[in-house]
């Protein structure tokens, strides 16, 4: 049964309805100033012409309600985490980890530095950070991607502290199983040499279950 998407007014706020039921997630309405800007949005989703989870619809609204000066504020904020890119750090003690992290690392942060001429440095201090980083040309970068493409590089960014691995799925040169792997696989050295909690493994589930949907926006964007 196709999904039918259409626009309710309440109080001078539009909100958008599926199936006879307003869509909602995490209590947040799916608001609009206009009808207009409503109705854009729906034509938007029903354009995809495949059914869309909550999830998914949570990240389209989160794009269309961006602003100018909210979209600046999260070029900002990835700029801000590449000073601490989860990537560049290594184990304070575990030399045999730091020595596979190299090998698995170094080839995908030297695409991110010919690409961007920046320098980096593997960081063994969890306080350190790397400086003096010159990201206009990752800025330049950021500020051609539209709404919907800096949605998914941010929340990315978010969900595994590195915009460099982010990076390198958005352009394709690494696979989203890939990307998780190496974005947590600090936790999976550990996990098989230490084994797994039954709480890990719940935090695992969930953290799969965050890539997938970013992945399935991802696809649906392009």
């Amino acid at each position: 049964m196709p999904e039918l998407y259409s626009v309710s007014k309440t109080h001078n706020k539009f909100y958008v309805v599926k199936n006879s039921k307003e869509i909602s997630s995490n209590n947040q309405r799916f608001m609009f100033n206009s009808k207009k800007e409503a109705e854009s949005f729906i034509y938007k989703i029903m354009r995809l012409n495949c059914e869309i989870s909550t999830d998914l619809l949570t990240l389209f609204y989160y794009s269309a309600k961006l602003s100018k000066n909210s979209t600046k504020k999260i070029i900002r904020l990835i700029i801000e985490r590449l000073t601490f890119d989860n990537l560049l750090y290594l184990s304070p003690s575990d030399e045999e980890l730091n020595e596979i992290i190299k090998k698995n690392y170094k080839k995908y942060v030297y695409i991110f530095e010919k690409e961007f001429n920046l320098k980096f440095k593997f960081i063994k201090n969890p306080l350190g950070f790397q400086k003096k980083l010159p990201s206009k040309n990752f800025k330049t970068y950021l500020n051609k991607l539209n709404n919907d493409q800096i949605t998914v590089f941010f929340k990315f960014t978010q969900l595994t502290n590195s915009p460099i691995l982010t990076y390198l799925f958005y352009e394709k040169n690494i696979d989203i199983e890939r990307f998780y792997y190496l974005s947590n696989f600090e936790d999976i050295y550990n996990e098989k040499k230490w084994g797994l909690t039954q709480e890990k493994e719940i935090v695992n589930n969930n953290l799969k279950k965050t890539f997938k949907n970013l992945s399935n926006f991802f696809r649906l964007i392009l």
